[in-house]
């Protein structure tokens, strides 16, 4: 009768572990993300971490530290432009992220402000653990309002 190693039992109690100590909540099997394994490309200086778009706007999203790890507070800089691509001053910009597949989203309340450049800055980002988030990005301009759902998968190597 062969008795597994000891490293082999310690490596899947530490497994299991880890993967029960997410949230409370069950992961949702329909949801968005669920069963996905997350592959992220080295963050590019300059470029946008996320961009979205809808019908009437789209938007790109820089954060800062450019790479924020879990649970790490960062800041987020909205820059909104029409579908196709020209320049708009926004009204109004919110940013939150939620994690459908758990139920939840950050346990933080974000502030947003307008920068002199046209842009908006969203403080007191943070997602609290890894895996597939959604940004919220609501744009208001004029009478006009959309909100775009922005796929976001946060690393495990982010922890």
């Amino acid at each position: 009768m062969n008795r597994p190693h000891a490293s082999a039992v310690l490596v899947v109690t530490a497994a299991l572990l880890f993967g029960l100590s997410g949230c409370n909540r069950p992961a949702n099997p329909g949801a968005e993300g669920h069963g996905v394994t997350p592959v992220k490309a080295p963050h590019v200086p300059g470029q946008a971490n996320v961009v979205g778009k809808g019908t009437r706007f789209a938007a790109a999203l820089f954060f800062t530290p450019a790479e924020p790890k879990v649970s790490q507070l960062f800041t987020v800089r909205t820059v909104v432009t029409t579908a196709d691509g020209a320049a708009v001053k926004a009204d109004a910009v919110t940013v939150d992220a939620t994690m459908p597949a758990h139920g939840h989203g950050m346990m933080t309340k974000p502030q947003h402000k307008p920068t002199a450049d046209g842009a908006w800055q969203t403080d007191g980002m943070k997602l609290h653990m890894h895996g597939r988030w959604v940004f919220e990005v609501m744009v208001r301009v004029g009478a006009e309002t959309e909100t775009l759902k922005i796929p976001f998968d946060q690393p495990p190597e982010a922890l």
